[in-house]
């Protein structure tokens, strides 16, 4: 694997986690803008996210690992 092939996968990865914090900011707020007020409704999107960032993160360290073990370091 090249540096610029780990630089795609943490641009990948990444542009994945902007997408979870675009998507968790309308999923906690109403179709005309308000913010929701249900604090189960919030802590379940919330979870959610945290769960797909934190999958993302781990692609982002698997890809640094791939890395190290084609470059022999």
């Amino acid at each position: 694997m090249t540096t610029q092939e780990l630089s795609k996968l943490y641009c990948d990865a990444t542009i994945r986690i902007h997408q979870i914090a675009d998507d968790i900011y309308e999923d906690i707020h109403t179709a005309g803008g308000k913010p929701m007020t249900d604090a189960e409704y919030v802590g379940n999107k919330l979870n959610i996210a945290i769960k797909a960032i934190r999958s993302e993160c781990d692609f982002i360290r698997s890809a640094i690992k791939e890395w190290e073990e084609t470059n022999g370091l």
